[in-house]
């Protein structure tokens, strides 16, 4: 099934402190959170104070996006990606293994391939491994004052019974700002949820997020072309680079609180991973 999937990086009001629901979870469910908080330490180069040592927890109930009709495009079919996993998700869904036998990678011909023969489709990768991918993406991605030391211990894991559809997820606030992250093996989704950042369904207030939030600059400054949208609350825009760049094709949409953008992983002069590429 060829589904075009993509990077969602999102921005609108934010809950604030952690959240009741998370203080009604009892005993257990603080002492998990508390150890993951942020050390206090010094600020490293690159982190703002007013970010730094703000680590806090985001109710999982809370949805921090609309989800755009499937008739917007294809890039925002799978919604799942901007959605949140409920805990039984999280229960029943858990890696059990690894999975290449299962899932192998596909060489010309549909033969076994040598050694040193890329193939044409890669196969499954070993949960631990596909946590490394993730966790890379985020810190390349994002400005380094929105990634928290204890990112890895915080990914979340989800195997899905089709592989390509297996993702990996994070949430948290850090410098007021609620971060929610879904990946799969060909895309990602980062929720960026200020209460201060507030706009307009413009052009000009994604070009701000891009400006704010993510390391690459470029993106601020790409021709960005008004797209049809099947829901008249929310605006999406086509974005294209000149050139090779990890975005070449692209498109965001906004409701006037929040900003959302599609980008394939993808490294400057690389081939963007298939959407049917298999994860673990």
């Amino acid at each position: 099934m060829s589904v075009a999937l993509g990077l969602l990086v999102v921005l609108g009001g934010c809950s604030g402190e952690s959240t009741a629901g998370n203080a009604a979870g009892g005993g257990e469910r603080e002492s998990a959170d508390a150890s993951l908080q942020e050390p206090l330490r010094a600020l490293p180069d690159g982190h703002s104070a007013a970010s730094w040592h703000q680590l806090r927890e985001v109710d999982p109930d809370v949805r921090l996006i609309a989800v755009p009709p499937a008739s917007a495009g294809r890039a925002f079919e799978f919604d799942g990606l901007t959605v949140w996993p409920t805990a039984e998700e999280f229960r029943t869904m858990a890696p059990a293994g690894e999975r290449s036998a299962e899932f192998p990678a596909i060489y010309d011909g549909g033969s076994l391939g040598a050694d040193d023969v890329l193939p044409v489709r890669a196969g499954a990768v070993q949960p631990a491994d596909a946590l490394k991918e993730a966790e890379k993406w985020i810190r390349r991605v994002l400005k380094d004052e929105y990634v928290p030391i204890t990112l890895a211990a915080r990914l979340k894991p989800l195997a899905h019974p089709r592989a390509e559809f297996s993702t990996i997820w994070v949430r948290y606030q850090m410098g007021g700002v609620s971060i929610q992250v879904g990946q799969t093996r060909s895309s990602m989704v980062i929720v960026l949820h200020s209460a201060t950042y507030v706009g307009e369904l413009s052009a000009e207030f994604g070009r701000e997020a891009f400006r704010r939030f993510l390391k690459d600059q470029a993106l601020a400054h790409a021709e960005m072309q008004p797209a049809p949208s099947a829901d008249a609350l929310l605006a999406m825009f086509h974005v294209r680079s000149r050139g090779f760049s990890w975005f070449d094709r692209s498109r965001w949409y906004t409701d006037g609180r929040a900003v959302a953008i599609y980008l394939p992983k993808r490294l400057p002069g690389d081939e963007q991973v298939s959407a049917d590429t298999p994860w673990f």
